[in-house]
């Protein structure tokens, strides 16, 4: 197989995408992908990732990819985990203390900082609506992260999100309590359960 059809391949896998690292997992010089690009008509969504210009653009995967370390919580976990109605206002993510963030704000992101030994608790994976991957946290973590931050997110949001794993059968009712001690809001949990349970 030729390097062509090895990067064909790789766009028709990443759903229109073309990363410049997967590339070079499979040996292919980062100018070999360029002079690719250049040939196709790809668009340049950010250093290292191209998209076909047929392909549906995706603003969280390009986030994910621009900011490796972001974690996406709050109102966006929501919509990747299908807890929500629909699609964010804005995007939140959440990055650990002492990572810069300035770039994300400037993009229009809600940025939450946590410090770096709770950051990665309930930590884990989400596809976005147009199937790529993206990290984000768990639906017991997003609750927590929403009630920690019920000042700033929308109040009807945050109780149909409770509801709604309340009447879940997959809820894990000692994993979220054990998150809401952690970030020290079990006692305000415990009294929105009682009246969802």
């Amino acid at each position: 197989m030729t390097q062509r059809e090895q990067l064909d391949r790789i766009v028709d896998e990443g759903n229109g995408y073309l990363s410049c690292k997967e590339a070079a997992d499979r040996g292919i010089s980062p100018q070999v992908v360029s002079l690719y690009a250049h040939e196709k008509g790809l668009v340049r969504e950010a250093r290292g990732l191209y998209r076909d210009p047929g392909a549906w653009e995706d603003p969280l995967y390009t986030f994910q990819f621009r900011y490796p370390k972001l974690v996406f919580s709050h109102e966006t976990a929501l919509f990747l985990l299908g807890l929500s109605e629909g699609e964010p206002v804005a995007v939140s993510a959440t990055l650990a203390t002492g990572t810069g963030s300035a770039a994300l704000a400037h993009d229009g992101v809600r940025v939450y900082k946590v410090r770096s030994g709770l950051f990665e608790l309930g930590l884990g994976a989400a596809e976005t609506p147009f199937g790529h991957p993206v990290r984000c946290y768990s639906r017991e973590r997003t609750l927590v992260d929403l009630l920690r931050s019920r000042t700033t997110v929308d109040q009807q949001e945050l109780l149909a999100a409770l509801k709604g794993y309340a009447r879940s059968r997959r809820r894990d009712t000692p994993l979220l309590m054990r998150y809401a001690r952690a970030f020290s809001v079990d006692r305000l949990l415990a009294t929105y359960l009682e009246v969802l349970l």
